[in-house]
């Protein structure tokens, strides 16, 4: 896969998250970006935290690019580290039910301080 280009752009319209799959509000900054792979050129458009999270946990492509299955398995695990690391007895309580994605994506990012709660609020994750 070749990356053509990569800019920040402020959306004029609802998008998609290719690695979250959640929304993209109107008016957001979000990462845009054109690619090749194998003769057929797409974009590819996520989040700015999204981004900022795959570089804070550590979660690097292999040079074939990171998916939306990959992305959301690496948000997940993330969350399953952190609740067993600093929240065990409450993680390992029979009652315990696991958030939905978007929940246990929003936990993360306040985790790794990369949105403040207020921040969190104010988007569709």
């Amino acid at each position: 896969m070749e990356q053509l280009s990569n800019k920040k752009r402020k959306a004029n319209k609802e998008h998609i998250c290719d690695w979250c799959s959640l929304k993209i509000n109107k008016g957001e900054i979000y990462a845009n970006q054109s690619n090749a792979d194998e003769g057929t050129v797409f974009t590819w458009k996520n989040h700015i935290h999204c981004a900022d999270l795959m570089d804070k946990i550590g979660a690097y492509d292999n040079g074939d690019g990171v998916s939306t299955d990959d992305f959301q398995e690496y948000a997940k695990n993330e969350y399953q580290n952190i609740m067993s690391k600093y929240h065990n007895e409450v993680y390992e309580s029979k009652d315990f039910k696991y958030p939905n994605f978007e929940q246990q994506l929003k936990f993360v990012l306040e985790f790794h301080k990369i949105m403040s709660p207020q921040q969190l609020e104010g988007i569709s994750i």
